[in-house]
């Protein structure tokens, strides 16, 4: 499983393949030829990305946004309703009801400020690890640089740390999809598959 050239073991950073709401996989597989080159030479990928350009777009798109940003999400809304709780107790921010509140009062900044940080997080978090993606870091427009990925896939699956199958039913249909899940484990034995859809 070795590569056909040094070169060819490209990866991409994950925010690449999740802006503007995942365009990279919203795209037909003919269409791709649009997106400029992202990807850089490594020897090392965090992580490869599977998925079939036949299934439902935005199950990938939801599913890789949720496993990309949904720490920073969690974090960042979790801090912030808690730094929302600690000022309304002191009493820095105002509590909007007209009558008074019983003991023990509560406060709607909290669940507005973890909410909207949740929101604003999930979709504009910027995760910087290094995936392989084939739109991303196969040339769409070279045919025989196109060859040459594919016939160092193995290449790309053994410099991997893990695999994400974004799963559907068509990949039950396909040969090369199956190819890859069922091959991934003899090729490192620190390969962790992730199966998601």
């Amino acid at each position: 499983m070795e590569p056909t050239r040094p070169d060819i073991i490209q990866a991409a950073q994950a925010h690449q393949a999740l802006r503007y709401f995942g365009q990279v996989l919203r795209t037909e597989g003919w269409q791709t030829h649009v997106f400029r080159r992202v990807s850089f030479p490594t020897d090392k990928i965090d992580e490869f990305w599977s998925h079939s350009w036949h299934g439902n777009k935005w199950s990938k798109i939801l599913t890789a946004f949720f496993l990309y940003n949904f720490k920073a999400a969690a974090t960042a809304s979790t801090l912030g309703a808690m730094l929302m709780m600690i000022l309304f107790s002191m009493g820095l921010l105002p509590d909007l009801r007209l009558e008074n509140p019983t003991y023990p009062s509560s406060s709607w900044w909290c669940t507005a400020v973890g909410f909207y940080l949740y929101l604003l997080v999930s979709i504009f978090w910027r995760p910087w690890k290094h995936i392989f993606l084939d739109v991303l870091c196969i040339d769409q427009q070279n045919e025989d640089e196109k060859v040459a990925a594919i016939v160092s896939m193995g290449a790309f699956l053994k410099c991997s740390d893990a695999l994400l199958v974004l799963w559907d039913p068509s990949y039950t249909h396909r040969l090369s999809l199956g190819v890859k899940v069922l091959g991934a484990d003899f090729l490192s034995p620190k390969f962790r598959i992730y199966s998601r859809g």
